[in-house]
């Protein structure tokens, strides 16, 4: 059960020059959340070795702040020459605080287990400059942008008085070139670095059991991971709807990925679910997309992905490299209606994969959402159904 408050303000400043298109845009936005999460296990065991229930009941009260303040500043110039500039900071604090307890049928009392008790701090501050410069030579416009970014990480173990730092100054180039042609075709090339940061619950290196035979922990030394993204675009475009045809390869350093492995403090067969960064991985494919305006009623948005992924690195002192070819297929369509009302159907699938130390099965997910619009779109009521068909389900098969 998880019962959780939240509390947001944002304060917004927007300051117009003169010319057209030039400007500052600032923002300060707080949020602020508490709540906690609790969570019972009855597991009943009947062996020919033991018969007996093991009862359990936790719980973890959090508390978290976030505070961002951005400021952004636009100058265009001649044509379509144009320089962007901005600053973004943002400080995160998390606190959490985790009780087990064990039941003791003896005793008929809940006793606290403080060998899984604990309390984590979890403290992050982002940094960031940036700038862009765009113009058109040659028929090409072009975008060149570059982002300067500190990190520092502190987690905190209130409990045990460990602490882990992260602290690190990277570089975020990006590159676009776009060039029309005759008969509203497009071809755009790209380049950009980008960043997937570890969430709290991966980094919070406290024990969880999942059951006798699983537990989960995080990994607090878990680092950023980095993508690398190449991308080469075709576009036709005729009236509302445009076909676009997209070749891509990127690779991404200090992979982060779930891994399992066996808990060598103990006899038993119990296996850790963690994080690691587990060196990198690579993507290499092809994507077509479609989006047709087939009637001012009817639009329908769908794409084909096919590529070839391969992992490499790996997981305590043994190679975990693997390939797959594989694809995934997405689709989207909306009807819109005179009096107001809108219906739309979405689907996914995702063909089978490799993970860093097994497969993944194939999935597959259907929703449907209806809307209505009331007093001129100034109310609107929507209904929303997920996985019509229960079929959001992930199967993995690991090895080692």
């Amino acid at each position: 059960e998880v019962n959780f408050d939240y509390y947001g303000i944002n304060f917004d400043y927007m300051l117009k020059f003169d010319q057209q298109g030039h400007e500052l845009l600032s923002s300060v936005y707080y949020r602020s959340s508490q709540g906690r999460n609790t969570s019972d296990m009855t597991e009943d065991t009947t062996s020919i070795i033991e018969t007996g229930t093991l009862k359990q009941r936790s719980g973890q009260d959090e508390y978290e702040t976030e505070l961002r303040i951005k400021a952004d500043y636009v100058k265009p110039f001649r044509n379509n020459e144009k320089f962007e500039a901005g600053y973004q900071a943002r400080i995160d604090l998390c606190n959490a605080d985790f009780v087990l307890e064990d039941y003791d049928y003896d005793q008929n009392i809940w006793l606290t287990n403080s060998e899984f008790t604990n309390e984590i701090e979890v403290y992050r501050n982002i940094q960031d400059i940036y700038g862009m410069y765009s113009d058109k030579i040659i028929g090409i416009d072009y975008q060149l942008g570059l982002r300067m970014e500190y990190t520092d990480r502190v987690i905190k173990q209130v409990t045990t008085g460990e602490e882990y730092t992260y602290n690190k100054f990277i570089l975020f180039p990006t590159v676009h070139l776009t060039k029309q042609f005759k008969n509203n075709y497009q071809v755009l090339l790209s380049y950009s670095r980008r960043i997937n940061r570890p969430r709290h619950w991966h980094v919070n290196p406290f024990t969880r059991y999942i059951d006798r035979l699983n537990k989960r922990v995080g990994n607090p030394e878990l680092e950023p991971e980095f993508t690398d993204s190449y991308e080469l675009n075709f576009q036709k475009q005729f009236g509302k709807s445009f076909i676009a045809f997209e070749t891509y390869y990127r690779q991404t350093n200090n992979k982060i990925t779930r891994i399992r492995i066996q808990d060598t403090a103990t006899t038993e067969n119990v296996l850790i679910h963690t994080m690691d960064n587990v060196n990198r991985d690579y993507a290499l494919g092809a994507e077509l997309m479609a989006n047709l305006q087939l009637f001012e009623w009817w639009n329908i948005n769908a794409s084909a992905n096919f590529f070839n992924y391969r992992i490499e690195g790996e997981i305590v002192d043994e190679d975990v490299s693997q390939m797959k070819n594989t694809w995934n297929l997405r689709g989207n369509t909306t009807f819109r209606f005179k009096w107001g009302s809108r219906v739309q159907l979405t689907g996914f699938y995702s063909g089978p994969s490799v993970t860093a130390q097994g497969d993944r099965e194939a999935f597959y997910t259907v929703n449907a959402a209806l809307r209505q619009d009331f007093m001129k779109r100034k109310l609107s009521l929507t209904l929303m159904v997920r996985d019509i068909f229960k079929s959001r389900k992930f199967e993995f098969t690991t090895t080692g």
